[in-house]
């Protein structure tokens, strides 16, 4: 697996966990925070959120789509956005939703 780390210092530290698998429900019952969480395993992605913690995982399959990165990582940002108190306003999004799909997208080629 493939494993991104994203720390949000800008957003109270929020961090995000980001794993490309090919099997995503094993990946998803390793950690303790995901492992009892209720979850579609027929959808291209899963994002997962902490409660009351400044924290959320992403579990992708290897090959990924764009559209399939694009949308767990704007359930993240629109997430933490929330738990952080910001306004959902258009270029505050964008800048954080293109940082996470940038970096998810590094390690996917990689």
């Amino acid at each position: 697996n493939r494993i991104v780390r994203v720390d949000f210092t800008v957003m109270g530290g929020y961090k995000v966990h980001v794993e490309l698998c090919s099997d995503m429900q094993k990946s998803v019952l390793k950690y303790p925070e995901t492992k009892d969480l209720e979850w579609e395993n027929e959808t291209g992605g899963v994002a997962i959120h902490c409660k009351d913690k400044g924290k959320s995982f992403v579990f992708l399959h290897h090959k990924a789509s764009a559209g399939d990165i694009a949308h767990e990582s704007w359930h993240v940002i629109r997430r933490m956005m929330h738990w952080a108190g910001v306004e959902l306003d258009s270029e505050t999004v964008a800048y954080h939703l293109g940082f996470l799909v940038n970096k998810i997208v590094e390690k996917q080629r990689k």
